[in-house]
Order: C-alpha cells, then structure tokens, then sequence
C-alpha cells in the first residue's frame, strides 16, 4: 500500500522517516529547538521537497532552496526585532547547505499587500498563517518539543504530499505565486502533479473556491500601481537632470554642448553627444532599480531594510543634479569633479545595501557607478587642463 493510502498516525511515522533522511533538515529542527521562538515551525517547501526526493530516489537535499522557519511573537511587531531574530539565526544556521528564512507570522499583514497586492488579515498563530499558504503539501509545519517530541501540523491532511499532488489553497496566496512556484518544482521533480488554480475542491471542511475573476480586479490595481511608481522614479530622475541642465543654460547662458566643446579635453573623452544618451539610459536602469528596492518589503531582506537603501538613492537623486551647475553654469571644474566623486560613491553605498534586498536592483545600479567612476576621472583631467 502507498503512503498516501495509509491512515493519517501512519503517515505521520512515514513523514518522520523520510523527513529524518535529511541532515540539514535535522539540523534546522535542532537548532531552531536551541533557539526556542514561541509558536516555531519548520514549513512548507523543504518538507514535502524531502518526501518527494526520497520518493524519487534523489538525495534527500536536492532542489530545496532554502529552508522556512517561522515563528510568531505578537508582542513587537517592529522590524528591528524580527531583523535581531534573523541575525541571531544567521550566525547559528551559517555553514549549513541552504539558507534558513525565518519570518515572524505576526508581522505578514504589514507588508503581505505591497509586495502581493492582496489584503492580509493580521495572523491569531503560526499555525493559522500555515492554513493559508498557496499548497495543500506546502501547509505543513514541524517542529521538536521536549523529549525529543515531534510537533506535526497539517491542516489538510500529508496524502497530497506522499502522492505527489500539488493542490491549490487559495485562502490568501495568488495564481501567480502559485503558479511560479509550482512551475520550478514541476522542473525539479517531474513526477508531481500539479493542478490547475481552478480545481478547487473543498478541503478539511473548508470551502476553497477562487476563480479568475476574483483575484482579477486586485492584480490589475497591483499592476498599474506598479507602474505608475516604475514611471514615476524614472520621471523623478528624469525631472533631476533636466532641472539642472536648465539651471546651467540660465547660469551661463548657453548650452552645455557647446561649452563643453571648448574645453581642452583628454584623448578618452567621448564626444559631447554621448552624455545626453548615457545620462538617459541611466535615467532607466537606476530608476528601475529604485523601483524594485521600493517593491521589495523589509522582511524580505535579512539586513538592511530597504528603506536605507531607497534614502541612498535619494541622496544619488539630489547629487546627481549638482555637477551640469557647477561644471557649466558657474565653471567650478573642481567642485563638479568633487561632485561626481561623491555620486561615485553614494550609488556605490546604495548597490551594496540593493544587494541585500534584490540582486537585480544591485545590478541595475552598477553602470551609474561605472559612469560616475569614468566621470570623475575626465572631470578631474579637465579641470587639470582647464584652470
């Protein structure tokens, strides 16, 4: 007889066996134990990925990403504390084969819609936000209590798990997070069965019906949301340069083009010309990697929020603007140079902050520090030329 026939006290010795196969698993539960966080789970995709592998005959830690632990603490609902609980497990999990993501379950509903743009009601438990996660096989949680005691809670049942059945739960999650999660592990483990987000059978006695419709009006507000800050990060960028190009064309009288064509100029110059189309296309890539930092919450991110890297970027906004009126308006060369070298490294600051909050952020913001780095160096030669 299959697992996923046998009765749920079976299936619970069969969950243990194959969940045990798993070292760093093993050492997940241990050292979440030692860190003893009220309400703590293991969940989610690292135990049914276990069940699968071992189904399958792969190693037990294949194609598992990370590892999701989540507690929950009601009492401070700052980021400070859940971020002084993620440093704390950093340093305990570090040297383990995946990551650990641990998340406080009572602070979801501060940031659930930004990033999803659903509503989410504030969590009563850990297990009550493990009801709404976007799987049947990924509602599941274990943890070790006193004793050596396994903890197991699976509101619908492990039969989905050991049969390999991917079935939508659409209390919260949306079909689109549904369904790229279970397009990567359809890839990784073929023999599941995914079912589409519409077959939607009620489970456990609860009535889980979503249809497109439903989900419809909150995506699109979602999606022009969006849009409308990508458009208006790049508008302020945008608006930055063109604020001070005007002020240098009052200051001086004429236009940059032509004041920077009497210079005396290394060889490594580029043409006049090229300023107006790098400018702008940086006017893209950084205002799309503002955009993305500013799309990405807090808890996404072990260190550090987001929000000190959006003010970093802010600070590039207004630094930027500074070099066209000192270098052309008022023709203080070594003022601009020193300008430049302090956007250099403000968006320098700004990509590594990026870097902890979304790896294409950080990378969109490398050609400004490129530029700026390039900029200073024919700023200063310039100025050298030009006294």
């Amino acid at each position: 007889m299959r697992a996923g026939q046998l009765s749920l006290d079976e299936q619970m010795t069969c969950l243990r066996d194959a969940l045990d196969r798993n070292q760093t698993l093993g050492a997940v539960l241990s050292g979440a134990a030692a860190l003893n966080l009220p309400g703590w789970y293991l969940v989610a995709g690292c135990l049914c990925q276990t069940v699968w592998n071992v189904i399958t005959g792969q190693p037990p830690e294949a194609g598992i990403l990370d590892y999701d632990l989540v507690y929950f603490d009601p009492s401070d609902l700052s980021w400070e504390a859940e971020d002084a609980v993620i440093r704390a497990g950093n340093d305990l999990f570090a040297g383990l084969a995946a990551p650990v993501e641990i998340r406080n379950q009572a602070r979801v509903h501060l940031w659930y819609e930004q990033k999803f743009g659903l509503s989410c009601p504030p969590h009563a438990s850990s297990e009550a936000a493990i009801d709404t996660y976007e799987a049947t096989v990924a509602s599941l949680g274990v943890r070790l209590e006193s004793g050596g005691r396994w903890r197991i809670y699976a509101p619908y049942g492990l039969s989905d798990v050991f049969n390999m059945v991917i079935r939508p739960n659409p209390v919260l999650a949306t079909r689109d997070v549904y369904e790229t999660k279970t397009a990567r592990w359809q890839g990784q483990w073929p023999g599941v069965t995914v079912l589409p987000w519409r077959v939607l059978p009620a489970i456990a006695g609860r009535a889980a019906v979503m249809t497109e419709i439903d989900e419809r009006s909150p995506r699109r507000r979602r999606r022009l949301r969006q849009a409308g800050a990508w458009a208006g990060a790049v508008g302020i960028y945008a608006a930055a340069q063109g604020l001070s190009a005007w002020a240098a064309q009052r200051a001086a009288g004429r236009g940059t083009r032509p004041q920077y064509s009497q210079f005396e100029r290394p060889a490594f110059a580029p043409p006049g010309a090229v300023f107006p189309l790098a400018w702008s296309a940086l006017n893209l890539t950084t205002a799309s990697s503002g955009w993305l930092i500013w799309r990405a919450p807090d808890p996404a991110t072990t260190a550090p929020p987001r929000g000190e890297a959006l003010a970093w970027w802010g600070a590039a906004v207004v630094i930027r603007s500074g070099y066209v009126p000192l270098a052309f308006g008022r023709r203080r060369l070594w003022a601009a140079t020193a300008d430049a070298a302090l956007l250099c490294a403000v968006m320098t600051r700004y990509a590594f902050l990026a870097r902890e909050v979304d790896q294409t952020a950080a990378l969109l913001a490398v050609p400004e520090v490129a530029w700026t780095a390039f900029a200073t160096a024919l700023s200063a030669v310039i100025a050298v030329q030009n006294p």
